[in-house]
């Protein structure tokens, strides 16, 4: 009993199948001539490229932890910042001074 059930399940699998192979995939109205068309036209963001040109890299970082809420990145680039700061000071003539704060 349970074998026949299988195999008449298995060949509407199948035929399911064989079905959807034989089905003509749907254009969805888009053309050879309208392809051709759009491919030389620019896109909305190469439109939008030249106006963001002359953002700087701080103002991109400040946009991008504004608009993806990543608000946990600035304390630990700040910390870093400093540091480097820290390490750069430690080169020159200001190191006895940095010393004596620890």
């Amino acid at each position: 009993m349970y074998a026949f059930s299988y195999d008449r399940a298995a060949r509407n699998i199948q035929n399911q199948a064989s079905k959807m192979a034989k089905k003509q995939p749907k254009t969805l109205g888009v053309t050879d001539e309208t392809v051709k068309q759009d491919i030389n036209a620019p896109s909305d963001f190469e439109n939008s490229a030249p106006a963001h040109r002359d953002v700087g890299f701080f103002a991109e970082f400040w946009l991008f932890l504004k608009f993806n809420k990543k608000w946990w990145l600035l304390p630990i680039v700040v910390i870093v910042l400093l540091l480097g700061a820290l390490m750069f000071l430690a080169g020159t003539g200001a190191a006895p001074f940095i010393y004596s704060l620890f």
